[in-house]
């Protein structure tokens, strides 16, 4: 960006006012960034789609890290007890992760979806 030069852009604001997001506009001018006035939006069709989208991966990520770990029981690696035991818990948080990662774009979803 040279000297002098702005750019405008659209800037989440982290309040929510009736289930939607804000956004504030703002104009960047170097390393500073001034304040426009709040703009509530709705969700668009393609919001509701990028997050259906979302879904479907995220279900698909703990559908695939649940059958790993089935197999991990079902069969365990020649690894010693301590190697396996790590495997174990890494395998049981990212399995964390993916549930917790599901049920923030259920609760994103079921908000983009009322009227």
């Amino acid at each position: 960006m040279r000297e002098g030069e702005r750019i405008a852009h659209h800037v989440p604001v982290h309040k929510q006012r009736g289930g939607h997001m804000l956004w504030q506009k703002s104009s960047l001018s170097g390393s500073q960034l001034i304040g426009r006035p709040i703009i509530a939006s709705m969700p668009s069709r393609e919001d509701v789609g990028h997050l259906s989208t979302a879904r479907a991966r995220a279900q698909s990520l703990l559908d695939d890290l649940l059958r790993q770990q089935a197999e991990l029981d079902a069969a365990p690696p020649a690894l010693s007890a301590a190697q396996l035991e790590l495997g174990r818990l890494h395998l049981s948080k990212a399995v964390d992760a993916a549930r917790r990662l599901l049920h923030s774009i259920d609760q994103a979803l079921a908000r983009a979806q009322k009227p």
